[in-house]
């Protein structure tokens, strides 16, 4: 496959699938999450609330089950879990040695 087409078709967008009022409805969590931390003062605490709002925010254009929470509820989960597993391995040269990957 070359790489031409390839780079075209990730870099391309459908602007037919383009939800705004999704958007919209999702935007005040990232909104709020970044306002909230900065007024706190600590702009790294910003980055990564934001980013988290963000990804689960992804969540709400899945639905596996009949609640539309779901998605975001197992992202928000997946988001803590990998946070604090990141916390732990910062702490510990053998558990970042660990898992790092090679």
């Amino acid at each position: 496959m070359k790489l031409g087409p390839a780079l075209r078709q990730v870099v391309s967008a459908d602007w037919s699938q383009l939800t705004l009022r999704e958007a919209v409805r999702l935007s005040p969590a990232v909104v709020l999450s970044l306002a909230a931390m900065l007024v706190i003062g600590d702009p790294r605490q910003s980055a990564l609330a934001t980013s988290g709002a963000f990804i689960v925010g992804f969540g709400a254009f899945q639905q596996f089950t009949r609640a539309r929470a779901a998605p975001m509820v197992f992202a928000a989960a997946g988001v803590g879990v990998s946070i604090f597993v990141g916390t732990l391995a910062g702490e510990s040269t053998a558990l970042t040695a660990a898992l790092a990957p090679d």
